[in-house]
């Protein structure tokens, strides 16, 4: 459990340093994109990790959620960067 907790904790950094960093990467899509796929393969790795943990409990029980979500905020994202470029 401490590893989850761990890579829990390391996409919140990621998560961080985007936020950060939205400015400096806003035209700049695919560098963007590649950390929000990087933020969201650390979330679903502990999600899956989690589930392991507790097979009987499905905290999101669509299985389309990353993909939905790794969709929203690619296109928030963009979004944002053409209202700031």
């Amino acid at each position: 459990m401490d590893d989850t907790i761990s890579l829990i904790l390391h996409g919140c950094k990621l998560g961080e340093e985007l936020a950060l960093n939205l400015a400096n990467l806003a035209n700049q899509p695919e560098n963007l994109s590649k950390s929000c796929e990087e933020i969201i393969r650390v979330f679903a790795d502990a999600k899956e990790r989690l589930s392991f943990h507790q097979p009987s409990t499905t905290l999101y029980p669509h299985p389309m959620l990353f993909r939905e979500l790794r969709t929203y905020i690619t296109s928030t994202i963009l979004i944002l960067s053409y209202r700031n470029g």
